[in-house]
């Protein structure tokens, strides 16, 4: 997934006046049900960085809590394919992703840190919210790293989300109109999310010359700390 062909074969399949079918994507993924997930972006005093996300999977994961340590069993075993079964994302199984023995289920989470030129920590991001963390934790980097947003607006700017399957492109309200009429004109059915709905949230840390900014999202009611 990191070499230049793979980079290349993707590149030559963007279009810029049309969406396409499904099949033209050629899907070969799965993305999981994810609810119990948090993340956790650092940089301490000595420069050194952690990217961690952790999760249970669903609410609550297994709903079985351990008698003798109280912890809650996760139901990572949700994150596998199963044949003939959709997920409630609406994401069909994939061959790839079955259980078989000693394999890991996929996920979307992307904890990541990036560095400059110099290999100096440039961002520390990941985030939790399921199928919409790979999608939110790249908007954030766009909006911090290219756009030259501050980490606030960074993290708490409108997202834009589609999962290929089902091949809707999801809105969180208030974000720019003309970008969704634009969208629409090129093919794509456009979804607002609803004011409630909290998408993913993102933690995120990014350097400006020798000063650290933090930024928690609001949309799971988080604050950033330091020390």
């Amino acid at each position: 997934m990191t070499s230049s062909s793979y980079a290349n074969a993707l590149r030559e399949k963007i279009t810029d006046d049309t969406t396409h079918p499904v099949d033209y994507y050629e899907p070969q993924f799965y993305l999981p049900e994810d609810y119990g997930t948090s993340h956790l972006s650092v940089v301490s005093e000595d420069g050194s960085a952690v990217a961690a996300t952790s999760t249970i999977n669903t609410y609550l994961g297994s709903k079985v809590i351990s008698r003798s340590t109280g912890i809650i069993l996760n139901n990572e075993m949700d994150d596998f394919s199963s044949p003939y079964i959709t997920n409630s994302f609406g994401v069909p199984p994939s061959p790839s992703n079955f259980i078989r023995p000693g394999k890991r289920p996929m996920s979307s989470m992307c904890p990541a840190i990036l560095f400059d030129k110099n290999n100096n920590i440039r961002m520390v991001v990941g985030g939790s919210g399921g199928t919409k963390i790979t999608t939110a934790v790249a908007q954030v980097i766009l909006n911090a790293l290219f756009f030259n947003f501050d980490v606030d607006k960074a993290v708490e700017e409108r997202r834009i989300h589609n999962q290929l399957s089902p091949n809707v492109t999801e809105v969180e309200s208030e974000f720019d109109k003309e970008v969704v009429d634009g969208l629409t004109k090129k093919n794509h059915e456009t979804e607002y999310l609803s004011p409630t709905t909290i998408g993913a949230a993102v933690q995120a840390v990014v350097r400006h010359e020798n000063r650290l900014y933090a930024k928690s999202d609001s949309r799971k009611w988080a604050e950033a700390a330091g020390y």
